[in-house]
């Protein structure tokens, strides 16, 4: 049995033996909790072409091998949290939330959360914390934290620390 990880579909493809495939139209992870279809393709040219695309992954296949592991350990809830913490005493609660936010999109299954999910976690501990408001006005305006989280999410790893002092000289 191989998993075979590619950019050129977003939803799951069971393929057994070469031949008999099936598309399944949502993540597994969360099988019960709602509705979803599992559809065998018949179309013999269909498999053909998905199978033509996942041998294009090969690179792709080394860089995503702890995939697996990981998804595991979410399902059997063993996964622990990465080293280190968030906050040394020497941060204010600006930059603990907005590194929270940062992880929270960029390593999502560690969080089990969405950008929706840690948008929310990120306005709710500034809440928690008396920092979501100043002066009776929100710290940060809805369209500027959308346009936030977005740049984010489309952010190249090592520009970490240029991407997360941008956040915070927005909301400070």
């Amino acid at each position: 049995m191989s998993v075979d990880y590619t950019e050129e579909f977003h939803d799951r493809f069971l393929i057994i033996d070469g031949s008999l495939a099936y598309h399944v139209g949502a993540s597994l992870k969360d099988a019960g909790k709602k509705c979803f279809a599992i559809n065998r393709i018949e179309d013999r040219a269909n498999i053909i072409d998905i199978l033509n695309r996942l041998k294009k992954t090969d690179v792709l296949r080394e860089a995503y091998k702890d995939t697996l592991e990981i998804l595991d350990a979410y399902d059997h809830q063993t996964l622990t949290r990465p080293e280190g913490t968030y906050y040394d005493g020497n941060e204010s609660i600006e930059e603990v939330a907005v590194n929270m936010l940062y992880d929270m999109i960029k390593n999502p299954v560690w969080y089990d959360c969405d950008k929706q999910k840690a948008a929310i976690k990120f306005l709710l501990f500034l809440e928690w914390n008396n920092a979501l408001f100043v002066d009776g006005e929100k710290r940060i305006s809805d369209s500027l934290f959308v346009a936030l989280i977005l740049m984010i999410d489309k952010s190249r790893d090592e520009d970490k620390e240029m991407i997360i002092r941008t956040v915070l000289n927005c909301i400070c």
